[in-house]
């Protein structure tokens, strides 16, 4: 399936974290984040490097942010 910014909203939304948290979760840049947010069809490394952190449910997605 493709992947819309979006997704990548709704993700942020119910992980409960900013631009900023998110992009130290999975190791890329707050720009980064806000650029996938605008894009319609989400990019295969954007893809990629999200996909995990949506299995996460919020607590552990907060754990995780926290031990880096």
């Amino acid at each position: 399936p493709l992947y819309s910014g979006e997704d990548v909203r709704a993700l942020r939304a119910k992980l409960d974290m900013s631009q900023s948290q998110l992009a130290a979760l999975i190791g890329v840049s707050a720009a980064s984040i806000s650029n996938w947010e605008k894009e319609y069809n989400l990019r295969a490394r954007a893809v990629e490097v999200l996909k995990p952190v949506m299995k996460l449910s919020k607590r552990q997605a907060w754990n995780q942010l926290q031990r880096k």
